[in-house]
């Protein structure tokens, strides 16, 4: 079976009640019809937000018709398939994928408590996965079923080719922020490269498997890894922006801010743009210089008075481009040069490509040290 990839936003539905308590199918069509309209990737029915354990099975089978039914072709399908059998798990994840559901959502067994281990879980992971007829994601809501997905179970289970990844509602925020830091700390030293899931946990100071809970694999880690980064960068160019005393101010010192965070960052500047990595990555990066660009729009538009007439997105596109790949030399491992000066020139080229030809005399390109 092909492994899957999933991307994007899937909202979990809520299934709506007739007042003499059947389920208002109805409604369940026209909520999907109206998700439609929206860049959702997808929809997830029979999770705990549909309070599914309120419903019976036939009620189950009945709103994942409904919801496929109305959903647009370019959704995808996700649900819940979880029961606290094996067999019966199965059973479930086999008609929703008869249905037409892409994944099944399954959550720990969770009536047996004494007897619930990592390894039985593992076990019921296993043969769901071996046995289902579309790929399986692991569903941790340890709030209602008072189970915890430990580290050694998604190191057992990570491998399974038809164990795509983690649905993790247990809250642990501060975890993926530490996992993100050791990546990035890699990523500094070493590149792209070098985030490997042995060497994150290492510096995390945490077993390998409780970076797969999170991410199924180096991709998934290394997306989030460009994610945290564009944020990161993104917040950095708006803060140095929003102190500037004027627009033409504003988007200079944003161009500065962002060319000077990168040289005082090389090789992680560097691994982040312009290290050659898996084509899955692609998505990662395109996303990263789209936020981009979507500030340095905003700020263009917002100096459109002082600058000749131009379409605010078209240029930001632009002006992007020619930071990054102007910065792509001087970041270069062996590049030598000073900061100061590649950072003077691209904020000159970059203002008279935008249509300033005075910047050095109207003081816009002043180089200092807090960026």
């Amino acid at each position: 079976m092909t492994a899957m990839k999933l991307h994007g936003i899937f909202a979990p539905l809520t299934t709506p009640f007739e007042s003499d308590g059947s389920v208002a199918l109805g409604q369940v069509r026209n909520n999907v019809a109206l998700y439609n309209k929206t860049k959702l990737a997808g929809y997830v029915p029979n999770g705990s937000t549909s309070e599914s354990v309120l419903l019976l099975w036939e009620e189950v089978y009945d709103v994942w018709e409904a919801v496929r039914d109305a959903a647009a072709p370019e959704k995808i399908l996700i649900t819940g398939t979880g029961a606290e059998s094996t067999a019966e798990t199965i059973e479930h994840t086999n008609r929703a994928a008869k249905i037409g559901y892409a994944v099944a959502l399954v959550r720990t067994p969770s009536f047996y408590k004494p007897s619930i281990d990592d390894h039985m879980l593992a076990e019921h992971y296993l043969r769901v996965a071996d046995a289902a007829r579309i790929p399986v994601m692991v569903y941790s809501v340890p709030v209602f079923t008072h189970v915890t997905v430990g580290a050694s179970l998604i190191e057992r289970v990570a491998h399974h080719p038809n164990i795509i990844g983690m649905k993790d509602s247990s809250g642990d925020m501060q975890g993926i922020a530490a996992i993100i830091a050791a990546a990035r700390d890699a990523a500094s030293e070493g590149g792209m490269a070098a985030v490997q899931i042995a060497a994150v946990a290492k510096r995390a100071g945490i077993a390998a498997g409780t970076v797969y809970r999170y991410f199924p694999g180096k991709t998934d880690l290394v997306a989030a890894l460009l994610t945290e980064i564009s944020e990161r960068e993104v917040g950095a160019v708006r803060a140095a922006a929003d102190v500037a005393p004027g627009p033409l101010s504003a988007l200079s010192a944003a161009i500065m801010t962002f060319a000077t965070r990168a040289l005082r960052h090389r090789r992680l500047a560097y691994a982040a743009i312009a290290e050659p990595v898996e084509a899955e990555l692609d998505a990662a990066r395109l996303g990263a210089r789209k936020a981009l660009t979507g500030e340095f729009a905003s700020l263009i538009a917002a100096a459109v008075a002082h600058l000749p007439e131009q379409d605010p997105a078209l240029s930001a596109a632009a002006l992007v481009g020619l930071l990054i790949e102007g910065l792509i030399g001087p970041l270069a491992p062996d590049a030598t040069g000073r900061e100061r000066a590649v950072v003077q020139s691209l904020a000159l080229v970059a203002l008279r490509a935008l249509g300033v030809t005075d910047a050095r005399a109207r003081g816009l390109v002043v180089m200092t040290d807090n960026r």
